[in-house]
């Protein structure tokens, strides 16, 4: 299994035809936050291309690192067809925290239920910093 697309957007709203209109795309990213706790919305858009991967259910756990050390995180489970040759995860936090300043990375694992485990690590970095 390979990580072939990474995205941190705002919101991803499919077409009918099938597209993908991503809204509030975060570059390089800055998100600027006052000095109280807030809560965001943010869309996590992952594509997958599968090889010799096994049909499962999958276990996912999602990790969200603050300088190096644990911030948030969430879990639940991945259902992967034997014929599946592309996967599309599209992850909605309703409610992500914004409660300190810093450096923000995701790691998202992936684990069968023969313990197989796929561990994927954007180099994508979200800096939080004060508004200005």
């Amino acid at each position: 299994m390979k990580l072939i697309n990474f995205l941190v957007c705002d919101d991803v709203r499919t077409e009918k035809n099938g597209k993908n209109i991503f809204i509030g795309v975060y570059d390089d990213i800055i998100v600027e936050a006052t000095s109280e706790e807030k809560l965001v919305y943010l869309k996590l858009f992952f594509i997958f291309r599968f090889m010799d991967v096994q049909s499962d259910n999958y276990k996912f756990d999602l990790n969200f690192l603050m300088d190096g050390s644990q911030y948030h995180s969430m879990s639940g489970t991945l259902p992967i067809g034997k014929l599946m040759r592309h996967l599309t995860l599209n992850i909605g936090v309703d409610q992500f925290p914004i409660k300190s300043f810093g450096e923000l990375s995701i790691e998202l694992k992936l684990t069968n239920s023969q313990n197989v485990k796929f561990k994927f690590s954007p180099e994508y970095k979200i800096n939080i910093s004060k508004q200005k």
